[in-house]
């Protein structure tokens, strides 16, 4: 009767074991699942991060209208420190001066600005278009230079345009009429 106890208790013992291993198995079953989705998540993450590092910017489909002058966001606020720093010849009166100099900085077909309320700018409503200017001059050298600062500014597709007693004039013949011969040639 012992040998039956004995046996009873090892059959007991191994059922025990048998229980454990198959606990073990489904553990074991479980951990390779979390580890497969792990490891996917890990590709996702890496091709995600990938993409997000290598993809090149669509290109812009829509077209800009040709109304909007692009400048550098920090232009105006550049302009506005120069235009403080220096005169720019805003206390001349167009239409009593034979030849003045203007830095013209945007033409828009329907973007009206009331120029007239911001220092330094000017506007004319001609050929259906509304011209901004900045500065005005009586000297060439005086207008160049500050379309040259404004284009240093980011304002690129600047430049000068005169008038004779008001009424746009070509520049040459503002020169011609300004006595500054020697800047034809430029």
């Amino acid at each position: 009767m012992e040998n039956i106890n004995t046996l009873e208790k090892q059959l007991k013992e191994t059922q025990e074991l048998l229980e454990k291993i198959n606990e073990d198995k489904s553990e074991i079953e479980q951990l390779k699942i979390y580890k497969i989705i792990f490891g996917l998540l890990a590709i996702v993450f890496f091709l995600s991060t990938l993409w997000l590092v290598l993809r090149k910017t669509a290109p812009i489909e829509k077209e800009i209208d040709p109304n909007y002058t692009l400048v550098r966001i920090d232009s105006l606020k550049n302009y506005k420190q120069y235009y403080f720093s220096k005169n720019l010849g805003n206390n001349v009166n167009l239409k009593n001066e034979k030849v003045i100099y203007l830095v013209q900085i945007g033409a828009f077909e329907f973007f009206k600005l009331n120029a007239t309320k911001i220092n330094g700018f000017k506007q004319f409503n001609e050929d259906g278009l509304n011209k901004i200017t900045v500065g005005t001059f009586t000297k060439y050298l005086n207008a160049k230079q500050l379309q040259d600062e404004l284009i240093d500014l980011g304002f690129e597709d600047c430049f000068l345009s005169s008038r004779s007693y008001g009424k746009l004039i070509d520049i040459r013949e503002a020169l011609s009429l300004s006595n500054e011969p020697e800047y034809l040639e430029q």
